[in-house]
């Protein structure tokens, strides 16, 4: 797991609102391996979701990119035209959305909704059928030709999720990325998606990038975590290291959270504000805050062992 499949680097965004200009990510930097599992977790407004939807290329129009570049395979996404990018989604790149119910037409059959992926790679009649039910076994769905037949509103959630997830991976992507496709579900199907997606890594060695606002969800699955706030990643590493011991205040500030299943009070605009303010964004709730540092500059990535780490009270520690 050490060839690059994806690198972001230096990535800065934001939306453009009725409000005005609002930031949303500043300098972002990261690295996906083949083969590896990275949860990327933070509360509302960190960016983490604007992320995804960039590196995907599905951002929506109010969004700028203002500088950076996401190389796949080498390659700038962000310099591709629609034609190059359509030749990408599903073949290459695959994304799985949060809320099912919306990412599946609720005019179509299931079947029909497989099978329409499946004729991109020139697949028709039984041979496309026999493809799809053979997806949806895959995805554990019981009894598969009902499946097929059904319409999406005849489905329990997870079920409808399973179907995503089929659709999906139904042109072998080397890549997937899930946009919280957990979070309409309930605790025990959840674990059943997330055990989905972790044996679809395993047996056929997808990529998988899930976007996350929970650090308990975050260590459950992945190899690696990153971790951002207000824009920024603030700190990635090994998922055990970054549980077992957080160095950045924030990643502290969410494992403490968990009791409430991952939520931090409500601070969405508070985050979504600090990505341009002057400083570390997180100083006003850090308790680790060093007066006439962490307020004035920002603070640069450190590398500690097998984690970057950008805070100001880290880089003291471990620097001096």
């Amino acid at each position: 797991m050490n060839k690059a499949l994806l690198e972001v680097r230096d990535l800065s965004a934001g939306y453009i609102t009725r409000k005005g200009y609002v930031p949303a990510l500043r300098g972002v930097g990261l690295t996906i391996n083949e083969g590896e599992r990275v949860a990327v977790v933070g509360e509302s407004g960190s960016g983490k979701s604007t992320l995804a939807a960039i590196m995907t290329r599905l951002e929506p129009r109010n969004l700028v990119i203002e500088s950076g570049e996401v190389l796949y395979k080498g390659m700038n996404l962000l310099r591709m035209n629609g034609k190059e990018l359509r030749r990408l989604r599903g073949r290459e790149i695959a994304v799985v959305f949060q809320n099912p119910s919306e990412s599946l037409n609720p005019l179509l059959r299931v079947g029909d909704q497989v099978v329409e992926a499946l004729r991109l790679d020139g697949l028709r009649g039984r041979e496309a059928k026999a493809r799809a039910l053979d997806l949806l076994r895959r995805v554990r769905l019981p009894d598969p030709e009902r499946i097929y037949r059904s319409y999406p509103h005849e489905l329990s959630g997870g079920q409808k999720q399973r179907v995503a997830i089929a659709i999906a991976i139904a042109r072998s992507p080397k890549l997937l990325v899930a946009d919280e496709p957990t979070t309409a579900l309930d605790v025990s199907v959840q674990a059943k998606i997330l055990d989905l997606l972790i044996r679809l890594n395993e047996e056929e060695g997808t990529t998988e990038v899930l976007i996350t606002h929970d650090i308990g969800v975050a260590y459950d699955f992945a190899h690696r975590i990153i971790v951002m706030y207000a824009g920024r990643v603030v700190e990635e590493g090994p998922a055990e290291e970054v549980i077992r011991e957080p160095l950045h205040p924030y990643t502290k500030h969410l494992i403490k959270s968990l009791p409430k299943a991952g939520e931090l009070p409500s601070v969405e605009e508070r985050a979504l504000t600090a990505v341009a303010a002057k400083g570390c964004p997180y100083a006003p709730r850090c308790p680790a805050a060093i007066k006439g540092v962490c307020d004035a500059a920002d603070p640069q990535p450190i590398k500690v062992g097998e984690r970057v780490v950008a805070c100001h009270a880290v880089a003291r520690d471990f620097l001096g």
